[in-house]
């Protein structure tokens, strides 16, 4: 029953790469919106899920506010969805053009400390169009992710990832990996606005504390590798601004001495991000574990 149901997994998501791929851009984002609409009324727990999120952070005044927000968040996920199932047929100069990024002079002074970078942002726009913006400017990038259950589906998704200037290291086969990616001096492009577990390192989001995964922030804060935190955003044309990125050099800034400070000021940004468009933040997964009871 199991490789049954993983194997309609592995033809649903090639009858949707194939389906997107074969449109033109514009009608693509349109398909996206409505495939967020849908999402949006088949949600089941994951919409009290973001209810809750948004009442603990207090974001919405009550909750006709908050199903707006959430319709138009579901609506820029499905948009997301749309533009990763292309990213193949995507070119370096259509990254460019999709993908504005209004100062790259962070990325140059920290890719030339030849170190490697780690690269931090959050389920917030289109996430994984971020990195292929920066990497199409020629900062090599490897992305930290997760493995998915579903092998063969894994292997696609990766697939769709991958180019000359991006690469993926496999979150749970990932320390060697990672430091072999700095010594490369490429980036290490990861995502840490999700609940770190009884391991994670707990620091103050929305004015709670919430334990955050710091692995990456450890090493970055021992081997003083520079980190950039950014978070893009969709424009009304169909691109993307990144604007406004932090560079913190650990063991040079004498504001961000120690770990503590550097976990401080990404959650400091995430939510200037998300008091400033929380249409754009994934509201749907468990954040708060060690506050709200999920159901």
């Amino acid at each position: 029953m199991k490789s049954h149901r993983r194997g309609i997994e592995i033809f649903l998501l090639r009858l949707l790469v194939s389906f997107f791929a074969s449109l033109p851009e514009r009608t693509s984002l349109r398909c996206g919106r409505m495939l967020g609409v849908i999402i949006y009324h088949i949600l089941g727990k994951r919409r009290d899920i973001a209810f809750q999120n948004m009442h603990l952070c207090k974001i919405g005044n009550d909750i006709s506010d908050r199903k707006k927000i959430l319709r138009r968040c579901m609506e820029n996920f499905g948009m997301t969805a749309a533009e990763f199932l292309r990213q193949k047929i995507y070119s370096e100069e259509q990254y460019r053009n999709k993908i504005i990024i209004r100062d790259l002079k962070p990325f140059d002074k920290s890719f030339f400390q030849n170190r490697g970078v780690f690269l931090l942002s959050g389920h917030f726009d289109n996430w994984e169009l971020l990195i292929q913006g920066v990497a199409a400017r020629g900062y090599k990038n490897s992305m930290l992710v997760r493995q998915q259950h579903n092998l063969s589906v894994d292997d696609l998704i990766n697939s769709l990832r991958r180019n000359n200037n991006v690469d993926v290291i496999i979150a749970e086969t990932s320390p060697r990996k990672i430091l072999r990616a700095l010594k490369n001096q490429r980036g290490v492009a990861t995502l840490l606005d999700i609940w770190g577990g009884r391991d994670g390192h707990m620091a103050e989001l929305f004015g709670h504390k919430v334990s955050t995964p710091a692995g990456v922030l450890e090493i970055a804060v021992r081997q003083k590798v520079p980190i950039l935190i950014g978070f893009m955003e969709r424009l009304n044309d169909g691109r993307h601004l990144l604007e406004n990125v932090d560079i913190i050099i650990p063991g040079e800034d004498e504001k961000y001495p120690d770990l503590d400070s550097v976990i401080e000021q990404y959650h400091r940004r995430l939510e200037e991000a998300i008091r400033k468009k929380p249409i754009f933040w994934l509201w749907t997964h468990k954040r708060f574990k060690n506050i709200i009871d999920y159901k």
